[in-house]
Formats: structure tokens, C-alpha cells, sequence
């Protein structure tokens, strides 16, 4: 199997497993309009679809690491630019789930 094969195969995978991961980050508790009163019984839900969002942290920046070389070898600005904004939305992604159990706090405080 050839290189490029290969480096497709797994960036297939990982693209599979960051659909699956997403799926599960679901928490429609979160997602409704009052979701400070929902987040406390609900937070196993939420602590569950923290874990799934940490997961795509990986993924997405491993997608980005995988491809680039091939990306590079025809266009080497977007390669940097793909590759880098990949981990701009990875460290968006760990603030927000950090946030989602500082928000346990916040609704004790409230």
C-alpha cells in the first residue's frame, strides 16, 4: 500500500470518529434556553459530552497533522493556514470544555 493510500485511510478514520465523537457530545440540557437550571441534574450528561468533546480535540488537529504533507506538496500557505486554524478551533474547543465544569460552580453559586 502507498503512502498516500494509506494517509487517506487514516484521515477517513479519523474524519469517522470525529462524526461519532460529535454524535455523542450531544446534551440537549445545555442546548435548551434555560440550561443553568437543567445543567446540575442533568450533569452526568454533561460530564459524558465533555469527555466526547475532548476526544475531538485530538481528532481535529490529528486530521490536520496527517494531511499535511499532502496538502503541502500542492499548496504550501493553504497547507499552513489549514493546520493552523485546525488548532486554533482545538484550543476554542479545550476552553470550552473547561468551561463546562466551571459551570457547575457557577450554578452552586446562583
Amino acid at each position: 500500500m502507498n503512502l498516500d493510500k494509506r494517509i487517506s485511510r487514516i484521515a477517513g478514520i479519523l474524519i469517522l470518529f470525529g462524526m461519532l465523537a460529535g454524535l455523542l457530545s450531544i446534551v440537549p440540557s445545555v442546548e435548551s434556553t434555560e440550561f443553568l437550571k437543567e445543567l446540575f441534574p442533568n450533569r452526568s450528561q454533561v460530564l459524558i459530552g465533555a469527555v466526547f468533546q475532548f476526544l475531538l480535540v485530538p481528532i481535529y488537529i490529528g486530521f490536520a497533522l496527517i494531511l499535511f504533507k499532502t496538502l503541502k506538496a500542492h499548496k504550501g500557505n493553504s497547507a499552513i493556514g489549514f493546520v493552523g486554524f485546525r488548532m486554533i478551533a482545538g484550543a476554542f474547543q479545550i476552553f470550552g470544555v473547561i468551561y463546562y465544569p466551571c459551570s457547575f460552580i457557577l450554578v452552586r453559586l446562583i
